[in-house]
């Protein structure tokens, strides 16, 4: 479908182009309008593409989630249950995919421990939560990696964010 965009972009340049050539206003709206039409038609397919791919459960690409992780906010965590990894002054993504909040498994080094895929989280004052490892985001995946990083759900563990102007408190 990058034939729409490519078509559109050529419609919308060379038409303005021959328009103020020829000095022919008609042209030129023309070729603006078609052109966007175009551009625009492009932009659809690809938004209903994603919609669709999501609707099927198909995992999303490496640069999608990388996208998604760059764009999603950054926090100073907090909490009265654990001490926070390195110290409270660090941000923290926390992104949400398919309805569901994750965040470093990072913040957690001193309560987790690996053994293989197995993830054991031994939270204070809190039963222990393992998870199994997947080396890349699944809907509904309870621990993920993605590049050098590991995401773990939120609620999977147990806890609830409350949200701050720029920081969050898990309880």
């Amino acid at each position: 479908m990058i034939i729409l965009l490519v078509v559109g972009l050529f419609v919308l340049a060379a038409g303005t182009f021959a328009g103020i050539l020829e000095s022919d206003i008609l042209i030129v709206v023309c070729s603006v309008a078609g052109g966007l039409i175009l551009v625009s038609l492009w932009k659809i397919w690809n938004v209903l593409q994603k919609i669709h791919y999501r609707l099927l459960g198909i995992a999303l690409t490496d640069s999608q989630l990388n996208t998604i992780v760059k764009h999603s906010g950054k926090y100073v965590v907090e909490s009265d249950l654990f001490d926070v990894y390195p110290d409270s002054n660090t941000l923290y993504p926390l992104v949400m995919l398919d309805g569901e909040l994750y965040i470093r498994a990072r913040l957690f080094r001193d309560y987790v421990e690996q053994e293989e895929h197995r993830y054991r989280f031994s939270l204070p004052g809190r039963e222990p939560v393992q998870m199994k490892f997947s080396d890349r985001y699944v809907p509904g995946a309870a621990l993920f990696g993605h590049g050098d990083q590991v995401f773990v759900s939120v609620s999977r563990l147990g806890l609830t964010p409350v949200f701050y102007k720029d920081r969050i408190q898990l309880e």
